[in-house]
């Protein structure tokens, strides 16, 4: 069914025309606005990874998982999540969705530098039953590395030589993160795919992995992203991410430069994800 905003309809029968659906999903870069053989473009076509999460992530399945058990069979009671921007929001939703199952841990997410708040978090850790998840794309995250810094030396006051066993990483490939995670002897070093952007990350393993530790089902996470990305596929107007997108691009293209999100109380931390999806995506050359 068409959309019922006039100019959203016609400016989605623009995109079925010039097949725009394919072409994403085919990673025609001339769909984007950067410049052909720019630095932009080349910047772009190293991000595209999120399209093909649905074949890439089920292989990872079984170590996400077995975390997740061991976390429940070794009395984990709480997991620290240490991570900035688009590999923490998304964790945020995850916990206020599914919350923690019944033995799984609970999931506690630092994206801050705040004194009090880290001071307050580590006071309450009890470290033989705490886990760290470090989180970091370019694994150099300054925020981050600090937190890292900061919970290291209280686990090694508390456990010595056994800290690492507390300690679980997520990062590309070859980053100042992984190589550290090797060092201290993590329990864990999950390697997401590089062209993978941050914002785009829910699905990866830096969904998965907290997913997989609040006990809930990381196989069914992805499973219903990958049925919604086989919608996305579709040229028709059935195709919701096309419609969604002409409807925004036909409000902004009409003047309308701000976005509105209305949420129950329970999914108020979907809103501030889905305010840094749209705000990091569209914010761009001074925008």
């Amino acid at each position: 069914m068409k959309l019922p905003y006039e100019p959203a309809a016609t400016l989605a029968d623009r995109l079925l025309t010039e097949r725009v659906v394919s072409r994403i999903w085919n990673r025609d870069l001339s769909v984007w606005s950067a410049k052909p053989g720019s630095e932009e473009a080349r910047s772009i076509s190293t991000r595209l990874g999120w399209l093909d999460i649905g074949s890439t992530m089920p292989e990872h399945l079984d170590r996400v998982v077995g975390l997740g058990k061991a976390a429940r069979e070794e009395g984990v009671q709480a997991v620290y999540l240490l991570g900035m921007g688009g590999s923490s929001l998304c964790a945020e939703v995850l916990r206020a969705v599914y919350g923690s199952a019944d033995g799984s841990p609970d999931l506690h997410v630092l994206d801050t530098t705040d004194e009090r708040t880290i001071g307050n978090a580590a006071a309450r850790m009890d470290p033989p039953r705490t886990w760290i998840l470090v989180a970091s794309k370019s694994g150099s995250t300054v925020e981050v590395a600090s937190m890292e810094r900061f919970f290291w030396n209280r686990m090694t006051e508390a456990l010595g030589d056994a800290a690492g066993r507390q300690f679980v990483a997520i990062t590309d490939p070859d980053t100042a993160l992984h190589r550290l995670a090797g060092t201290r002897g993590y329990r864990e070093t999950f390697i997401n795919p590089a062209d993978i952007g941050g914002r785009f990350s829910a699905l990866s393993l830096f969904g998965l992995v907290p997913t997989a530790l609040l006990g809930a089902s990381a196989a069914d996470l992805l499973a219903a992203g990958a049925t919604m990305a086989e919608g996305c596929r579709q040229e028709n107007h059935a195709n919701a991410g096309l419609e969604l997108g002409a409807f925004i691009g036909a409000a902004t293209l009409a003047g309308r430069d701000k976005l509105t999100v209305l949420l129950p109380d329970s999914l108020a931390l979907l809103g501030l994800w889905i305010e840094q999806l749209v705000a990091e995506s569209t914010g761009k050359h001074g925008k």
